[in-house]
């Protein structure tokens, strides 16, 4: 079966608004869904995954939330480094792959990300 970039994103806004995500960043998951998957990523499966992990009403996880910080990177309510030698850690985002959309919107040359702590 396949379905339309628009019933996919439709499928995000009731999965993550079933989780209690407020409205808000429900839209905003829907709308990352549907960027990931206009080019080929699985934006559904990261979505899937990141509500299956997290959920929203667990005290203490909204910081960890790819969607609050991508939003706020993207609205520049979070600075973003300014030159290659600043840094600004995240910390540990529960599946990064939903920051990309959010990213995107960012000038480029503004953001670099690295992963550590893989392979160990």
């Amino acid at each position: 079966m396949s379905w339309s970039l628009g019933e996919t994103a439709a499928l995000a806004l009731k999965a993550a608004r079933g989780v209690n995500l407020p409205w808000g960043l429900a839209e905003e998951a829907a709308g990352a869904v549907f960027w990931l998957h206009q080019r080929g990523l699985p934006g559904i499966s990261a979505l899937c995954g990141y509500l299956d992990i997290c959920g929203y009403d667990r005290p203490g996880e909204a910081a960890l939330c790819p969607l609050e910080i991508g939003t706020a990177l993207s609205d520049g309510t979070r600075p973003c480094p300014v030159n290659a030698d600043d840094r600004l850690d995240l910390g540990f985002v529960k599946a990064p792959l939903l920051l990309l959309p959010f990213l995107a919107t960012i000038p480029p040359g503004t953001v670099w990300l690295t992963a550590e702590g893989f392979g160990d």
